[in-house]
């Protein structure tokens, strides 16, 4: 290769790996938008869960503080799962126990309680990178329900405690808007007479809303 072309090419090897450190910088790049101290947070999530093959909503509320330069998130939440109904096809309280009954079916939910550790181990301008850490306690609730009747619930409790870890990332794609996705393991240290096999995995894609950033963005308008 000749000199001048060993010269050129050195100085696009240079171009490149310049630009995309600037690059690299600035996604990594601390995110000035966050408030130092002590800050509170409440957030609404949909995951989808996998139980005995099956996959199902599971929905949550939770709340808590948000600390550390990195802004780590300690929460209290609750979610809840209404799993699929099973009609029960045969009136076994008649004599005649072939006769189809479709006024009831069996109603399950599940609920628990959990308390969630974010710890974020990257949290800059564009990217928030996390591995989640959930412990708690929840039910498994059957119920009687009949189209011409109210619910009656069985006599039968049921409790199980759950542990849940897995990975989060978030990218935020705008000042006020951004993306998340998050995949993780759920696993049953204890139980007691629950009939589903509740350890599987957890997987959800959201919408993230600043609405703190919003506010404050709001008021240096007035």
């Amino acid at each position: 290769m000749a000199p001048t072309k060993k010269l050129l090419f050195f100085f696009i090897i240079i171009s490149l790996d310049c630009t995309a450190q600037s690059s690299l910088s600035f996604y990594f790049k601390p995110d000035t938008t966050e408030i130092n101290g002590l800050g509170y947070t409440l957030s609404y999530t949909s995951r989808r869960t996998v139980i005995e093959n099956e996959v199902y909503p599971m929905r949550g509320v939770h709340g808590g503080i948000k600390f550390g330069q990195n802004r780590h998130r300690l929460t209290f939440a609750y979610f809840w799962s209404n799993l699929d109904s099973d009609i029960s096809l045969l009136n076994f309280g008649d004599e005649n126990a072939n006769l189809i009954d479709l006024s009831s079916y069996l109603k399950k939910d599940l609920h628990y309680y959990n308390l969630m550790f974010y710890p974020y181990w990257v949290n800059s301008k564009r990217w928030k990178l996390s591995t989640p850490l959930e412990i708690g306690v929840g039910t498994s609730t059957s119920s009687q329900a009949s189209i011409f009747k109210e619910i009656q619930p069985f006599r039968k409790d049921q409790y199980f405690v759950p542990i849940q870890f897995g990975a989060y990332a978030e990218f935020k794609a705008l000042r006020h808007f951004g993306i998340n996705y998050e995949l993780g393991y759920r696993a049953i240290l204890k139980e007691k007479n629950i009939p589903l096999n509740l350890n599987g995995i957890y997987f959800g894609l959201g919408a993230n809303i600043y609405l703190g950033v919003i506010y404050r963005d709001f008021k240096n308008t007035q």
